[in-house]
């Protein structure tokens, strides 16, 4: 993972702050970030620019249910059911706490980041059939992250930073073997992370070097089996 070229590195620093590495990668990922200060603070750079997204959503108040199944977890209430069914005020539910408690969390997050820690012994990340590839547009911006953990996985495709499309349009992606024409791994969402089966003639064909792209095609696909839209993002497969 080290050997990854750093825009395949900012896409992992990316979805490491969406919360989409799971697993042996994350965790890898997690210990890097310790030995390369470049690496944490393109995931620090990440969080600053996402975090803000989360202030846009507004509060929504937690139903009824939600209270007392946190109730029924925590015990019995000897104040009585009316009690119950009220979030009371106190402490807990105080902002200067909240505000305490959240600065104090964001100060051991980073001492974690940055204590030395023993160092662990070699990781392997994934079987025999792991890839990652970024898709950018012509102008190097990166747009989608593509990766599959094994052979026997999917592959999952990530958007990152995509331009609008109309109800009319839709997202295709291809594998681009060199001695064939483009074979099409399905459509993708564009709102989030798409996950896309691939058939067993279509595994094999998943190699390091070998290209993919995104093209634009109606809702359904692209109706003649091969890019009719404009291609507008293209990567190459790279084996992680």
């Amino acid at each position: 993972m080290n050997r990854l070229p750093p825009e395949i590195l900012d896409a992992l620093a990316a979805e490491y702050v969406l919360g989409t590495l799971t697993g042996r990668v994350r965790a890898r990922l997690s210990r890097m970030m310790q030995q390369d200060a470049r690496l944490a603070a393109r995931v620090a750079w990440w969080d600053d620019k996402l975090a803000p997204l989360g202030d846009a959503v507004p509060a929504v108040p937690a139903p009824l249910r939600v209270w007392r199944r946190l109730e029924e977890a925590i015990g019995p209430d000897s104040a009585g059911s009316a009690a119950r069914r009220t979030p009371r005020a106190g402490w807990w539910n105080s902002l200067p706490v909240w505000r305490w408690s959240t600065a104090m969390a964001s100060v051991l997050a980073i001492a974690l980041v940055f204590a030395p820690v023993p160092q662990p012994p070699p990781v392997t990340l994934t079987p025999e059939g792991g890839l990652v590839l970024v898709l950018t547009d012509d102008e190097s911006r990166t747009a989608w992250l593509v990766s599959r953990r094994t052979a026997a996985d999917p592959l999952r495709a990530q958007p990152l930073a995509l331009p609008v499309l109309t109800l009319e349009q839709a997202y295709e992606l291809w594998l681009l073997p060199p001695d064939a024409a483009p074979l099409s791994l399905g459509l993708l969402d564009d709102t989030e992370s798409t996950v896309l089966p691939v058939p067993d003639d279509l595994s094999t064909r998943l190699q390091p070097g070998f290209g993919m792209a995104v093209s634009i095609e109606p809702p359904g696909g692209s109706p003649t089996g091969a890019p009719t839209g404009p291609v507008v993002f293209t990567g190459s497969i790279r084996e992680l």
